[in-house]
């Protein structure tokens, strides 16, 4: 990775990101309107550029991140197409993967993505954007950035030994057609019911089109997959994933759902050999 200062931003930090998922067919699309979106570090025509209004961003004060992706004459790409109601989604998690956002800042007629954060701790973290250019593959380009501010001791994820977990009132189970392995496909079922009587969950909502959404990050946030439901137009109880972990190890899914108007994300460390 390279910092500088452009000409013309004398205060501004540009980060000019290590690309990812670009140069090959990110957005693979599958059966049953699914999705699929896997990210490896990758050369690629289009540039990436970050802004921090910030040089030093401190944790529990806002500041402006600014996405923009430039052609390969250094021209600022306006068009995205708009995937899952949205046109470029902003996932940002901390090194440790125990904070985990999911945003959806708008562009303005120059292309240019804005988006206030207010980070939690200092220490590092990893903003991944995922957008599809017009006439263009979709693509995801990722970049740490450091935060100041007090530490919390950070810790390795650790596998998840139950797979059921309750939050929001709903008691999850997440399960697999067949134990994961690296580089084959699997179906993941995230299987919801009250958590007081144990009724199925029938009424959950669309959100972001879909009855939910699950992104996946492997334990040093280098593989990243953000996948859409089989059926998008389920309420449950159960929503099924097809997913592709790219390499064995450890990663974090974060399911997605809504109900009542609410959103809640249900996390769980998987193993994948």
């Amino acid at each position: 990775m390279k910092t500088f200062k452009r000409a013309g931003l004398p205060v501004a930090l540009i980060l000019t990101l290590a690309v990812l998922g670009c140069g090959t067919d990110s957005n693979t699309a599958q059966p049953n309107g699914h999705d699929h979106h896997e990210a490896t570090e990758q050369t690629a025509a289009s540039q990436p550029v970050w802004k921090l209004t910030n040089p030093t961003p401190q944790a529990g004060q806002d500041d402006r991140v600014t996405f923009q992706l430039l052609d390969a004459n250094s021209k600022p790409i306006t068009a995205f197409d708009t995937v899952h109601e949205k046109k470029l989604h902003l996932i940002v998690v901390s090194q440790d993967l125990s904070y985990f956002n999911h945003l959806h800042p708008e562009p303005s007629t120059d292309g240019l993505f804005t988006q206030t954060l207010n980070l939690p701790q200092g220490g590092r973290y990893k903003l991944i954007a995922d957008v599809t250019p017009t006439g263009q593959n979709a693509a995801s380009y990722g970049q740490w950035i450091d935060v100041g501010g007090n530490q919390v001791a950070k810790k390795p994820i650790e596998l998840d030994t139950d797979m059921t977990k309750t939050i929001a009132g709903q008691q999850v189970t997440l399960t697999f057609d067949s134990p994961p392995q690296a580089g084959q496909a699997a179906m993941m079922t995230f299987h919801l019911e009250n958590a007081a009587t144990h009724q199925p969950t029938t009424d959950l909502e669309p959100y972001l089109g879909a009855v939910g959404h699950v992104v996946a990050l492997s334990s040093d946030a280098e593989q990243y997959l953000h996948v859409h439901p089989m059926d998008e137009k389920g309420h449950g109880p159960d929503a099924m994933f097809h997913i592709e972990f790219p390499s064995s190890g450890l990663y974090k899914v974060w399911g997605q759902f809504q109900r009542k108007g609410e959103v809640f994300v249900v996390p769980f460390v998987v193993k994948v050999p």
